[in-house]
């Protein structure tokens, strides 16, 4: 009952932001287009994202990238929290043209000092992330594509060494298992919402946050929620 109530709060949370915003980026929509790789849409809540950003502030210096960016709504509420440069990746061409819309109208209703470039091609073949530091995921594609991406992600650190936080929303178990195994990254938050159950496959209804600092905080491994099967609690 709790999480009919919430997904019914957040549907009108929705239509309200984005009329804000002056874009259309709610509904979830089938995409047809190599289903068994990439996702189907289904955008970030507004409140959770706002939530993420409020608690992890962007500097001038921030670059963020959504990989399987759909609409752009992700896009458009980092512009809106003042992050100065932001990229989008989008593989399916309806979504990047709606994003390419929405950019638009976005640009039009608001004033933005943001520098946003939308892609349409396959996140595996983009490797320009070397003034990236910031990388949001929800579950844009398969396992395999990931740990692709995961590894040009490694590439740049090494060759360009600084911070880098990574984002998950609603993180699948398997992705979180890999970057455990990596030894790269460490966890250092995780924003979750009580009473709320995720989809199947899903370590929790929220964030997971890595980051590659060495004095980042400890936390336990989600090794040990994989193997128990159970799911984190976190603040409403």
């Amino acid at each position: 009952m709790k999480t009919i109530i919430y997904k019914k709060y957040h549907s009108v949370t929705d239509y309200f932001m984005d009329i804000k915003y002056g874009v259309k980026t709610s509904k979830y929509k089938i995409l047809e287009e190599n289903r068994t790789i990439h996702g189907n849409y289904e955008p970030t809540l507004y409140l959770e994202l706002n939530r993420l950003f409020s608690k992890y502030p962007f500097s001038s210096n921030d670059h963020i990238i959504d990989y399987g960016c759909g609409k752009g709504r992700v896009l458009f509420v980092a512009a809106y929290n003042r992050c100065r440069n932001i990229t989008g990746i989008e593989i399916n061409k309806e979504m990047y043209i709606a994003a390419l819309e929405n950019l638009d109208r976005f640009k039009s209703k608001n004033r933005t000092n943001s520098i946003i470039n939308i892609y349409n091609m396959d996140a595996k073949d983009y490797n320009s992330l070397d003034e990236i530091n910031k990388f949001f995921f929800f579950n844009p594609f398969h396992l395999k594509v990931f740990l692709k991406v995961f590894n040009l992600i490694h590439s740049s650190i090494e060759k360009h060494p600084r911070e880098v936080t990574l984002f998950f929303y609603m993180p699948v178990m398997s992705w979180i298992q890999e970057i455990e195994k990596s030894n790269i990254f460490r966890l250092v938050d995780e924003i979750f919402i009580n009473n709320i159950e995720p989809y199947d496959d899903c370590v929790g209804f929220g964030f997971l946050v890595y980051s590659n600092i060495s004095e980042c905080i400890e936390k336990n491994s989600y090794r040990s929620i994989c193997c128990n099967k159970t799911h984190p609690s976190g603040n409403m």
